[in-house]
């Protein structure tokens, strides 16, 4: 899915998604396996991991950026579908990619923690769409805030 940000917009939490335009603020972590989008009026604070990126010129990001290397990403792509309640299929399933996994040691939580679980809860503040909570593992569906 993709996540979109008006200006106003601050999450307070680590966003985990396919596709990421950033107008606003994220207080967290971004774990992104498609496009991150900086416009010159996002912040970020802290790390950005990516499969590309682009920052407009005024954009702040106050942290580390890593970019994933192709097992990263799909690795990250297996959590995020079983955090969403699809798991791979079974030949994928048994140990996953062992690479990947020591890659994504540091990088990410351990296989065996919840995504969405180990971050406690997103929130986002935007004057014109108030949102109370965000979900920090996103679905296919495209969310604007």
């Amino acid at each position: 899915g993709m996540l979109v940000t008006g200006v106003n917009a601050t999450i307070n939490g680590d966003i985990f998604v396919e596709n990421l335009i950033l107008s606003g603020t994220v207080k967290g972590n971004i774990y992104v396996t498609g496009e991150v989008h900086l416009n010159s009026s996002a912040k970020v604070v802290g790390n950005i991991n990516y499969s590309s990126l682009s920052i407009v010129p005024g954009a702040i990001h106050e942290g580390n950026s890593h970019l994933f290397t192709e097992s990263e990403r799909n690795e990250l792509l297996k959590r995020i579908q079983l955090e969403l309640g699809n798991p791979p299929p079974a030949d994928e399933a048994a140990d996953g990619n062992k690479e990947a996994n020591k890659e994504l040691k540091g990088i990410l939580p351990a296989p065996e923690e919840k995504l969405g679980s180990s971050f406690g809860s997103g929130s986002s503040e935007d004057e014109d769409d108030e949102v109370e909570s965000l979900p920090l593992v996103a679905s296919t569906r495209e969310s604007a805030v």
